[in-house]
């Protein structure tokens, strides 16, 4: 099994979330509705709250589109169940002046286009105060599926303090993708002990890492941009 499989399977994780993992095999049973009728999809990726990370690593993480636009990149061709053959970015400082010093965003909205004509919107921003924010919505003609936020508990509380109180969302993406992780290993070690392939391959990574940089060319240049897998 060549290494560079189980390194590309880690940038892949967000796959493997269960509730993430279940929509295309809703979308299939007709839960969702066809595609045909203009279904569209809707990641918001918001990283948690806290200062930026050191300089260092902002300086050696390839910016926004390429560190955590991607992973949004990867899921969405899970999600939609094809390609996204345009993209258009738009993105903005508006958290730390540290990422426009590095000629860095940190904040952007992508929208993408697959050949059967779904839309994809993509919201991403480096900083949120209220958690780890992750949340994915796929609506077709004849309904909708929704994975929102982690917590500790599902637990809610009612009184004169407020209506409905929560536990706030997981705090970082390594308590958020637990089950992600886990799951990923055990289906690696699955396929491997199998004798089979991998179930994210290179290509997978270097799909999405196609997608991320034409969303990177397409706020340089403030146009759309196609993509070309080939």
């Amino acid at each position: 099994m060549p290494r560079e499989a189980g390194r590309l399977r880690r940038s892949a994780s967000t796959w493997f979330q269960p509730a993430v993992r279940s929509q295309p095999r809703r979308r299939a049973k007709g839960r969702r509705g066809g595609r045909d009728r203009g279904a569209g999809t809707a990641c918001h990726h918001k990283q948690g709250p806290g200062a930026s990370s050191p300089r260092a690593i902002l300086e050696a993480c390839g910016g926004l589109f390429r560190d955590t636009t991607i992973h949004d990149m990867d899921m969405a061709r899970f999600v939609l169940g094809e390609e996204p053959v345009e993209v258009f970015a738009m993105a903005a400082n508006r958290v730390d002046p540290i990422f426009a010093e590095l000629g860095d965003v940190d904040t952007a909205m992508i929208v993408m286009r697959s050949a059967s004509g779904a839309l994809c919107h993509i919201n991403n921003s480096r900083r949120t105060n209220y958690g780890y924010d992750q949340r994915v919505e796929a609506f077709g003609a004849e309904g909708m599926v929704r994975s929102n936020n982690h917590r500790p508990t599902e637990v809610s509380r009612h009184g004169a303090g407020g209506t409905a109180t929560k536990d706030e969302l997981l705090y970082f993406f390594i308590e958020r993708y637990r089950a992600a992780y886990e799951a990923e290993i055990r289906d690696f070690i699955d396929q491997v002990t199998a004798g089979k392939p991998p179930n994210v391959t290179f290509e997978d990574g270097r799909r999405a890492l196609l997608l991320s940089e034409a969303a990177l060319k397409s706020y340089q240049t403030n146009k759309p941009v196609e993509v070309n897998y080939g």
